[in-house]
């Protein structure tokens, strides 16, 4: 990692509380879930960003992509009105598949060059 676990505890705390301040600033939406909702997306969508930035490890930079991506539907779905069921199973799904390819080519990426550190990996850059 990049910073040590509890800094990023912390970091993520303060995600949270800046999460709830901002969110405070948009009164003009009406929110269909509550405000909490649209608190726990933003919060889970810087929290997934920390771990995109600070985590070494392949599979955790693809898991913080995943979660951002989660993130943005749930505030999407909190501020707008509801969906068919159809889409939401439609994004299940997606969720499902990437998670699913990503897997198979961590496994592949391991298998080939023996580690999925970024560090190892960048020396593929020339």
């Amino acid at each position: 990692m990049v910073v040590s676990i509890p800094s990023a505890v912390v970091l993520s705390g303060f995600f949270v509380l800046a999460s709830s301040a901002l969110s405070t600033k948009f009164t003009e939406l009406h929110f269909i879930f509550g405000r909490f909702v649209f608190v726990s997306s933003l919060s889970t969508l810087l929290i997934g960003g920390l771990l995109l930035v600070i985590r070494k490890m392949l599979f955790s930079q693809i898991l913080g992509l995943l979660i951002m991506e989660n993130a943005i539907f749930l505030a999407a779905n909190s501020v707008a009105t509801g969906m068919p069921l159809i889409v939401e199973l439609g994004v299940l799904f997606d969720i499902f598949i990437s998670i699913l390819i990503s897997s198979v080519l961590l496994l592949r990426i391991k298998r080939k060059f023996e580690d999925i550190k970024v560090e190892a990996l960048e020396v593929l850059k020339e």
